[in-house]
């Protein structure tokens, strides 16, 4: 405990532990430097007791920017216990300032393993002295300010909207005559084009207001998810979902990047790993939406619902507060490959895309899975794989920023191979939960790991290019996963197909456990 002892100074316990610190350590030098203290209401005495024995001392003052410790010592037959240490830390937290001290080659040290920054000087009369400050503890930056808030909020509704109608595509398709491969192909349409967008929203966010660019883009998305329920013919699909793929990765990626904006450098992985939740959230809520509303109502009914959703969100960004940094006259003009995709960044999206090839599996086939296998309430499976998922979003942002990437990814590609093995074999309900499970856990280590790794890099300057060339990553998966997904699926059946993408996650864990040693 520490403790004010200045009324106490004259006790022999006392008077032998200043003798350690004095720079007269005798009696007589100790008797002055306990008088000196009695005297002046300026400095401190202040004592680490335990059991009622006095270990330590400390003599200080207080300024109005920090603390100067004057004296510090500790009995001899209580060193090695951190005393001293916790006397410094007290003093840390009862006064939260700076902390400063003055002293000789001997006690140095003491202060740098405690962190201080120490500066060597000459003084007049003793020689060479130690000057050692510690700076104030910092506290955390503010990640959930208004703008991260409302941004999260948009990108939930934005993903809702999807979640709606991106299960009921294939059955929309098969409804019109569609083969399950055309289907698949109809589906794996919108990511290929939504990955052409990625560079043209890099292009365009690096030179025009985001703000307004997002919101014109959204309003866009919901109206063209809208006209699905007007699709008189399977084939008027394809140009619809063709326009629909570029306005939502361009809006999608405008999300991203504006929230970087709003985001702590210092908590950058936590900051994405949460604005991501509403990708998760959005996809848990949304197939479940969708599902009541095409068994109890209609397709038409389900495209319109999900399109308005979607146009609601672009009415929440005109409050979004946003200053565009200015434009250096003669900077951004022409075009260079490099201004749509960042080749430094291509790896990322490499290791990222396999991860999106099993959710785009999962969105695309989980209810065309779940009626093949007669297996009821297959719905749950998107609500148990969003809590799963928002609790590991929730922690590992943290565990990125303090650990690194390579710590969670290759533990992501394991769960995520895991889930995919046992969603090929599952014959119930509670094995396709435990596989949401274990995908959910996976993706939320490979993913906001990846992604926050992209806009380290390039920094937020350049927070439009690095998400652009993130998720060009993601939009491959989502091609892949649902065109070789519905051809397989169609030749083989869906446990050959998700039991060769379980294979094909442990390849890639296999790539980046080589990359990561490889440095």
């Amino acid at each position: 405990m520490f403790t004010n002892i200045k009324s106490k100074m004259d006790k022999p316990a006392v008077h032998k532990i200043i003798a350690y610190a004095a720079f007269d350590g005798s009696a007589e030098g100790t008797a002055k430097e306990v008088q000196k203290y009695s005297l002046d209401p300026n400095l401190h005495f202040y004592a680490w007791v335990e059991n009622d024995d006095i270990l330590g001392i400390c003599g200080f003052q207080i300024h109005d920017d920090k603390i100067e410790i004057h004296l510090i010592a500790v009995d001899e037959n209580a060193r090695g216990r951190g005393v001293g240490g916790s006397m410094v830390t007290a003093l840390q937290k009862e006064y939260n300032k700076d902390i400063e001290a003055e002293t000789d080659d001997d006690a140095v040290n003491f202060y740098r393993k405690r962190g201080f920054v120490t500066h060597e000087f000459i003084h007049e009369k003793r020689g060479k002295r130690h000057t050692c400050i510690l700076k104030k503890p910092q506290e955390p930056p503010k990640l959930w300010n208004r703008e991260f808030t409302l941004l999260l909020a948009v990108n939930l509704i934005n993903f809702i909207g999807l979640g709606i109608i991106t299960p009921q595509i294939p059955r929309f398709a098969i409804g019109f005559g569609a083969t399950l491969a055309l289907a698949g192909f109809i589906t794996g349409i919108f990511p290929f084009f939504a990955l052409v967008g990625r560079p043209i929203a890099s292009v365009l966010g690096d030179r025009l207001n985001k703000k307004r660019l997002l919101i014109a883009t959204l309003f866009l998305n919901g109206f063209l998810t809208l006209l699905h329920a007007f699709v008189p013919g399977l084939y008027w699909m394809f140009p619809l979902r063709v326009i629909h793929g570029l306005a939502f990765s361009i809006s999608g990626t405008f999300v991203i990047a504006l929230g970087t904006n709003y985001i702590p450098r210092q908590r950058m992985a936590e900051g994405v790993g949460f604005l991501s939740l509403g990708n998760i959230i959005g996809m848990a809520i949304g197939p479940n939406i969708g599902i009541f509303l095409v068994d109890n109502f209609s397709f038409q009914l389900n495209f319109m619902i999900s399109g308005m959703v979607i146009m609601a969100a672009s009415l929440i960004m005109f409050t979004l507060r946003y200053s565009a940094p200015p434009q250096n006259a003669t900077e951004k003009k022409g075009f260079r490959f490099g201004d749509m995709v960042a080749v430094e960044l291509l790896p990322n999206a490499f290791f990222v895309a396999i991860v999106m090839m099993g959710t785009g599996l999962i969105n695309s086939y989980m209810v065309i899975l779940g009626y093949e296998r007669g297996i009821a309430n297959i719905g749950i499976y998107f609500i148990t794989s969003a809590m799963v998922a928002l609790f590991t979003r929730s922690m590992i942002g943290r565990i990125i920023d303090r650990r690194g990437i390579v710590f969670v990814i290759l533990p992501g590609y394991i769960f995520a191979a895991a889930a995919m093995l046992l969603i090929g074999f599952a014959n119930s309900l509670w094995m396709l939960l435990v596989a949401g499970a274990l995908f959910a856990i996976g993706s939320g280590c490979v993913m906001p790991a990846i992604q926050s790794d992209c806009l380290r890099r390039l920094g937020r300057e350049r927070g439009t290019l690095a998400t652009g060339t993130y998720f060009i990553g993601l939009d491959l998966g989502m091609i892949a996963g649902p065109m070789l997904g519905g051809a397989v699926a169609g030749a083989f059946g869906f446990q050959v197909t998700f039991i060769s993408a379980g294979f094909m996650m442990l390849l890639w864990f296999f790539m980046y456990l080589l990359r990561s040693r490889r440095g």
